[in-house]
């Protein structure tokens, strides 16, 4: 939590190892130089911030005319840490909700989508080999998903108390408001326990709303953005160019009508770059029982992944570190991604082939071999980009300009060259979570390789 001039504005920071504690968490206190001693500060933790954001306002709206900006993070929904509830005894796992919400949404359930739990095998390596959750083990989740729900109870009396108090200070207006998360969850889809550490769609999307000034009310965008994409976006609210070296791109203002909309996702591009370096793990008390049955090489989560969005497709491709596995995913037909179109595709028991060998071999109008190379050498110009080669990575590959998206890379008259490109891999899988540039070769052109492993002339282990 921050306030700008944010070197001598108020903060106070979550401290370790209370910061995923619900109740009587750690602080520290700071303003410019002067930081404070950590003090445990009684009481549940969303409405304490919310009582330090009410402060963070109030010292904004005294400096009359200027510019602020407040950060707040709450720590709901995300899982306790040390399990204890109001009255000091042990949680169910999860979050714990606050003792006046407990009571609430008590009949919800995870939502059976296709992939919640499902008959079938889904994934590759390890979630490949998961069986299916017993009915006590999605009982249990069921309340894992009502407690998530029920702490996320008092971040809605946080904002609520933010909007009411902009509002009497006549700002509101005036005022842009983003709600976002920094992961989202999955809970029992593809018979994983509770967790993020994944590349499926209910790990990767999180919610991005925005109100205030030029922006549509009620108005909506299939458009994709990234975490990156959100300093250079406050940028442009602020009227401040963003800087050359950003990773993401900033939605341009307006954003009232269609066109406006239509505007922001051609300037953003259809592409995000997903990523993970390290080991597996799940949440809850079914997590620890799952551990135990997986051994260190299959815990490796370490992946590379692409989700491109554009005018008629919809699609997911991962490289993974352990065995070489690869995923693919068309989401327009598949939006629960339990058909892996991959060639290399497990096979599911009694089946005679994958998909790829049952005919499903054509993807935008061209053999699915020709399409994935043309994902992975998008992966291949992501997985260590730089500003612009963040923001504008078909440049990367076509600096002609003759290629904007998926869509115009297709051309067949391309094939040889998107089959020329080095291939995404990894040199080595670690079983200690470790992340190593080393082990992502190749890299793009070569070029990247001596800033990427180099700081200030020493080796990036001195910095690390």
């Amino acid at each position: 939590m921050s306030l700008a001039n944010a070197l001598t504005s108020p903060k106070d920071f979550l401290l370790d190892p209370t910061t995923y504690s619900y109740y009587d968490s750690s602080y520290q206190h700071s303003e410019g130089n002067d930081h404070q001693a950590p003090r445990k500060v009684p009481g549940y933790s969303t409405d304490i911030i919310s009582n330090y954001t009410m402060g963070y306002l109030d010292h904004a709206l005294n400096q009359t005319s200027k510019p602020f900006f407040v950060g707040i993070a709450p720590i709901a929904p995300h899982t306790s840490v040390n399990g204890k509830a109001a009255d000091g005894s042990k949680s169910k796992g999860g979050p714990i909700p606050a003792v006046k919400y407990e009571n609430v949404f008590t009949n919800l359930t995870v939502p059976r989508t296709e992939n919640f739990n499902p008959d079938k095998k889904s994934g590759v390596n390890k979630i490949w080999e998961l069986p299916k959750l017993t009915d006590d083990n999605v009982q249990y989740l069921d309340g894992f998903y009502q407690r998530r729900i029920q702490a996320l109870q008092s971040v809605d009396d946080l904002v609520e108390r933010v909007v009411q108090r902009l509002d009497q200070a006549g700002v509101l207006d005036n005022t842009y408001i983003i709600y976002t998360a920094d992961n989202g969850y999955h809970i029992g889809q593809h018979r994983l326990q509770a967790g993020k550490k994944c590349h499926f769609e209910e790990d990767i999307n999180v919610p991005m709303i925005m109100r205030g000034p030029e922006i549509q009310k009620g108005g909506s965008t299939d458009m994709i953005t990234a975490h990156v994409d959100l300093a250079p976006t406050i940028f442009n609210m602020a009227g401040i160019k963003p800087h050359d070296d950003f990773d993401g791109s900033g939605l341009p203002l307006p954003l009232q009508n269609p066109d406006d909309f239509d505007r922001a996702k051609d300037i953003r591009g259809e592409q995000v770059n997903i990523e993970f370096w390290g080991l597996w793990s799940q949440e809850g008390n079914y997590s620890q029982k799952i551990a135990q049955e997986i051994d260190a090489a299959k815990a490796i989560n370490t992946y590379k992944a692409v989700r491109v969005e554009g005018g008629n497709y919809s699609l997911l491709y991962s490289v993974w570190c352990v065995n070489a596995s690869h995923e693919l995913y068309d989401m327009s037909t598949d939006f629960a991604q339990m058909n892996n179109l991959h060639p290399d595709a497990p096979v599911q028991p009694g089946a005679q082939g994958n998909a790829y060998h049952a005919g499903n071999n054509t993807l935008l109008g061209r053999p699915i071999v020709s399409v994935i190379n043309r994902l992975d050498a998008l992966v291949l110009v992501l997985k260590t980009c730089k500003g612009t080669q963040c923001t504008a990575p078909w440049e990367q590959l076509h600096p002609d300009g003759s290629v904007s998206n998926l869509q115009d890379a297709v051309n067949p008259k391309y094939d040889q060259q998107y089959k020329g490109y080095p291939k995404v891999a990894f040199e080595h899988c670690y079983e200690d979570a470790r992340y190593d540039p080393h082990s992502e070769k190749p890299l793009w052109n070569g070029t990247q390789h001596q800033q990427l492993l180099m700081r200030d002339g020493l080796s990036w282990d001195t910095w690390v």
